[in-house]
C-alpha cells in the first residue's frame, strides 16, 4: 500500500499476519504493530524469552488492509486531528517499549495506544 491508500482517519485493524494472529494501528497515512524484538529470530528463543521473559518491543510498518480495520470512534467533542496524530506519533516505526507475548503484546498495546490518545484528545472537551 502506499500512503495514499490510507485514509487519514485512526484504524485498529486484525487479523492474520505472517501466519499469526496481529493487531495494528493505521492514521495519518501510515500503519504499525507491535513486535518483540527478537520477532523472526530462531523460533524456540523467540518463544521461550517472548512468554517468559519478556524482551524489548517496538512498533514495525505494518500493511494498510480495509477488509481488516474499522475506524476507531470517539465522542464528536473530542480532537479528531489530535486523536489521529497521537496515534502516529505513538506508534512511529521505532518506538520502543517492553513486549512480552502474553502480558504486553500487540493487542495489548494497540489498545493502550487507544486509551492514551482518548484521553489526550478528549482532556477539556468535557469528557
Amino acid at each position: 500500500y502506499s500512503p495514499e491508500d490510507v485514509p487519514p482517519d485512526a484504524f485498529l485493524c486484525s487479523g492474520v499476519l505472517d501466519t499469526y494472529p496481529h493487531m495494528w494501528l493505521c492514521a495519518n497515512g501510515s500503519c504499525s504493530g507491535y513486535y518483540g524484538d527478537i520477532y523472526g529470530s530462531s523460533a524456540a528463543l523467540n518463544i521461550v524469552a517472548q512468554v517468559t521473559l519478556g524482551t524489548t518491543g517496538s512498533w514495525r510498518k505494518n500493511p494498510y488492509k480495509p477488509n481488516l480495520c474499522r475506524k476507531v470512534s470517539i465522542p464528536q467533542s473530542c480532537d479528531q486531528q489530535k486523536f489521529n496524530k497521537c496515534i502516529s506519533d505513538a506508534t512511529g516505526e521505532g518506538v520502543k517499549g517492553y513486549y512480552h507475548a502474553a502480558l504486553s503484546n500487540c493487542g495489548v498495546k494497540s489498545i493502550e495506544v487507544i486509551k492514551m490518545c482518548s484521553w489526550n484528545a478528549c482532556s477539556g472537551a468535557g469528557q
